[in-house]
């Protein structure tokens, strides 16, 4: 199995020509796409992991948390560090959190997370992520 897990392919004849793109199931990255031909994002081999988090789901925030700790009305919220080099916590919640086709149809892509506890973030931020 390759680190990112499915690779799901997309395609599209679209207006402007024929669109192409591949979406991990690791974090939804977007690991390829090209439009009419022409490469819009540097793709990365299939047998890596998206590297500097390129293309990954940044859900519900870009870039780090010092400390992993942040304030939510007035109360001190603390997060998995996940950067332990720097002791911060990195790109959002759900960049090792996988993804999966739930319907195949013209315009589908993959949207349902499969996601597991992570501490400092609010009960009723978690529902969300919950697999029925």
């Amino acid at each position: 199995m390759l680190p990112t897990g499915e690779q799901f392919r997309l395609t599209l004849d679209g207006a402007r020509g024929f669109v192409t793109a591949t979406v991990t199931e690791l974090a939804a990255s977007l690991r390829a796409l090209t439009v009419g031909g022409i490469a819009l994002v540097h793709e990365y081999p299939d047998h890596l992991t998206p590297p500097y988090g390129a293309g990954i789901v940044l859900v519900p925030w870009p870039n780090r948390v010092r400390q992993g700790r942040w304030m939510l009305n007035g109360a001190e919220q603390r997060l998995d560090i996940t950067e332990p080099s720097s002791g911060n916590a990195t790109h959002g919640l759900l960049r090792n959190t996988g993804y999966r086709v739930t319907d195949r149809g013209r315009v589908r892509s993959p949207s349902r997370r499969r996601c597991s506890h992570s501490t400092g973030i609010p009960s009723s931020w978690r529902h969300p992520c919950a697999t029925s």
